[in-house]
């Protein structure tokens, strides 16, 4: 892989929507608009009435970036990520795992 620290958006925009509801967030809003959801669950993990319930300024704008993560990285990575941080499979790539040790220290302060 690449330099992971341009996966931070994915984790960013994760790690917020633990302030919303489970199956209402702008993650899940992520995973189905990139196609993670149809490909790893066969259905949308998205159960709102529609997106505006959950995507406010600061959500879009990191929504955005997230979606930015594609131009340097494509499906195969950003979808490895996904796995990793939805718990269900350890990336090959341990880099991924040195680049999550790196942002836990750089934000422990």
């Amino acid at each position: 892989m690449n330099n992971n620290r341009d996966l931070k958006p994915i984790q960013d925009l994760f790690e917020w929507s633990d302030n919303f509801e489970s199956g209402v967030n702008p993650y899940c809003v992520f995973m189905d608009l990139i196609g993670y959801s149809e490909d790893r669950y066969g259905t949308h993990t998205y159960h709102g009435k529609d997106y505006n319930q959950v995507l406010g300024y600061k959500e879009l704008c990191m929504l955005g970036d997230a979606l930015k993560v594609f131009e340097a990285r494509g499906y195969d990575d950003v979808y490895q990520f996904i796995d990793y941080l939805q718990g269900y499979d350890l990336p090959s790539d341990e880099s991924i795992l040195d680049w999550n040790e790196e942002y836990a220290l750089a934000n422990a302060y």
